[in-house]
């Protein structure tokens, strides 16, 4: 007896505790079988279960989701109601508890329910019973039971407190961490920032000041500060008028903000520009104990606002340029909305199209058909008896032009054939171009078939000028937005076809990869860039075309385009060999949506 209590007692693990208490149950009681309840947020759980199996005790813990059907409900719940114990010497007999479905099942003679009580709180219960003898929790065994469960309920309140005072502890120390870094961090801001600080007392004398205040007041530490006044660092008026603005800062707690001033220090006999702001200093009741400043050295920006008046006229002739951009940008928004409405004429003219294709290729069969017996019918016009049918064929087949006909039907179908092919061809560039004219967001996407599509689209302004070569290499398909690249590449191939004179020339598009990124190369044999302009070919509104024949902003915009998908937009040029666009761009963006989607 006095070992287990002293068990339970020295134990501060909760699952040996439990293991601790339902051992020292069964051992002092004969019981054969125990259970540990403990109350977790308003309801019963079952912590530990106990059995003898060949004159041993054998103990499982943490039973979550063992069920309350190997216990009687109806004692469980009434210990727990009414927090008092309820022994039943022998199950079998008439009792409150006689209805139970489990002491009707299982034939259960002896039962022992305890409530675990601890400074008032209802903390669980300790079940026991013996099913084979009736009388085995006496009343003395019963009375050495709940001296048992008293103990586990102190060592079990004791643990939980162990526990919570172990994560205060923790807390505490994770809290005094905090604020050692904290004021080791301000210390290291005050000492690192550039600019001056400084705090006084209510005697404007000086309390603090980082190395920044002291090499501008010319002392060669923040020490020599310490308990002066600005008499002596600044003239006198000015030192004074310091020493009445501090004190009515301090008096009515009301801070000063932002005032540019120009300062005069006397130990080095500089002069410099300063934005001033002075602030109540308060100890933790809020009451003011001093001032803290902050002077920021404006002197560059002073001399820079001359400056900056000098260039206003030039700004002037910048506003009207931005406005001329602002007018292109929204010319580039109708652009958008355009390719989303070309994607639907794309889709509502591919249905009619499909249809007269399907039916075209009908009407060839048949027209096949008819040729053919046409050439009967001339065969067959030497059997024919009667001269006047002779005549009248003849003569029908004058006026028609038969020969002509059966020459240029087959000339007109195929002609016909390739165009209905070439629409549907266009129609599919166009439903491939403008695909993701709504739809903004990054995909993997194939930039062999947003080239083809593209050259598709712009056909016409290069079938007359160059011939186009494709190297296409293997690579992946990239994340991108395939819109915007579809654009980049419509600028590149626009710009090198017009670099192309009369004479016919070349445009050579090469695709290939490196590690992690893919290449894409057109080039031309065109006139090429003047050196002293490839430095601001992507500049905005830099065009090297003739006045009115471009805007300056279709380089400009697709090298932004490249660099929202982190990629890199390259020229080679010489004058009268061709220019080289290389555009590199990563396979895997990698990124975060806010950096780069809505960049």
């Amino acid at each position: 007896m006095f070992h287990a209590l002293h068990a339970l007692t020295a134990t501060r693990a909760p699952d040996e505790l439990f293991d601790t208490l339902i051992r020292a149950v069964m051992e002092n009681s004969e019981a054969s079988t125990a259970f540990l309840l403990l109350a977790e947020g308003g309801t019963l759980e079952i912590i530990a279960q106990g059995k003898v199996k060949n004159q041993r005790v054998n103990v499982r813990t943490n039973r979550q989701g063992t069920s309350f059907s190997e216990l009687p409900e109806s004692i469980v719940a009434n210990v727990q109601r009414e927090r008092v114990q309820v022994v039943l010497a022998d199950a079998a007999e008439v009792s409150p508890f006689s209805n139970d479905p489990y002491l009707m099942k299982q034939h259960v003679r002896s039962v022992a329910c305890l409530p675990m009580i601890g400074r008032g709180d209802f903390l669980g219960l300790v079940y026991l019973e013996n099913d084979l003898q009736p009388g085995v929790f006496t009343q003395e065994r019963v009375t050495l039971l709940n001296l048992l469960v008293a103990q586990a309920a102190i060592s079990l309140e004791n643990t939980r407190y162990c526990e919570r005072l172990t994560k205060e502890n923790e807390r505490m120390n994770a809290v005094h961490g905090e604020l050692v870094f904290q004021r080791n961090l301000l210390r290291t801001l005050a000492e690192t920032f550039p600019h001056r600080i400084y705090a006084k007392d209510t005697e404007t004398r000086f309390i603090f000041g980082n190395m920044a205040v002291a090499q501008g007041m010319g002392v060669s530490s923040p020490d020599d500060l310490l308990g002066k006044t600005d008499f002596g660092f600044y003239p006198e008026a000015c030192a004074a008028r310091y020493h009445r603005e501090e004190r009515a800062i301090m008096q009515s707690g009301q801070p000063l903000m932002h005032r540019e001033e120009e300062v005069n220090y006397l130990l080095t006999n500089d002069v410099a520009w300063m934005l001033t702001t002075k602030v109540p200093l308060r100890d933790d009741d809020g009451k003011v104990v001093g001032i803290v400043g902050v002077n920021y050295d404006i002197t560059e920006r002073k001399r820079t606002e001359m400056e900056l008046v000098s260039r206003n006229a030039q700004l002037l002739e910048l506003n009207a340029k931005l406005s001329r951009a602002q007018a292109q940008l929204v010319q580039s928004e109708k652009l958008a909305s355009i390719g989303q409405l070309a994607a639907g004429v794309a889709h509502e003219i591919n249905n009619p199209v499909g249809f007269i294709f399907s039916n075209f290729t009908t009407l060839d069969g048949y027209l096949e058909n008819l040729l053919t017996m046409l050439t009967a019918y001339e065969e067959a016009e030497h059997f024919i008896e009667s001269q006047a049918m002779k005549d009248r064929l003849r003569a029908l087949g004058e006026t028609v032009d038969l020969p002509f006909l059966k020459e240029d039907i087959p000339v007109l179908m195929t002609e016909t054939k390739d165009g209905i092919a070439r629409v549907r061809k266009i129609v599919q560039a166009l439903t491939e171009f403008s695909r993701v004219g709504g739809n903004v967001e990054w995909r993997f996407a194939n930039l062999h078939q947003g080239i083809d599509a593209t050259l598709n689209i712009i056909n016409s302004e290069i079938k007359y000028k160059a011939d186009v070569i494709k190297e296409y290499g293997q690579i992946p398909e990239i994340e991108c937005l395939p819109s915007e690249i579809n654009q980049v590449i419509m600028n590149l191939l626009v710009n090198a076809a017009h670099s192309i004179g009369e004479d016919r020339g070349k445009i050579t598009i090469r695709t290939s990869v490196m590690r992690e990124t893919v290449s894409i190369e057109i080039s031309d044999n065109g006139c090429g860039i003047e050196k002293e302009s490839l430095s601001r070919i992507f500049d905005p509104f830099y065009t090297t075309k003739p006045v009115g024949k471009g805007t300056g902003l279709g380089l400009s915009l697709s090298y932004g385009i490249v660099q929202k998908h982190r990629g890199t937009l390259e020229v080679e040029s010489e004058v009268k060999q061709g220019t080289t666009f290389r555009l590199t761009l990563p396979v895997k963006q990698g990124r975060l949506q806010t950096g780069i989607a809505d960049a």
